[in-house]
């Protein structure tokens, strides 16, 4: 149990990097969005 938050994160970041590639306007999206996966966290 202890990695797969590590591993969650990696895979999160990794996904937000590909779809910054691949999307126009996406990085717009992130900027606006601040948080990923826990609200007023991360």
């Amino acid at each position: 149990m202890v990695p797969f938050p590590l591993l969650l994160a990696k895979r999160i970041r990794n996904e937000e990097k590909v779809l910054e590639e691949g999307l126009p306007g996406y990085k717009d999206y992130e900027d606006r969005v601040k948080y990923r996966l826990i609200p007023f966290v991360w």
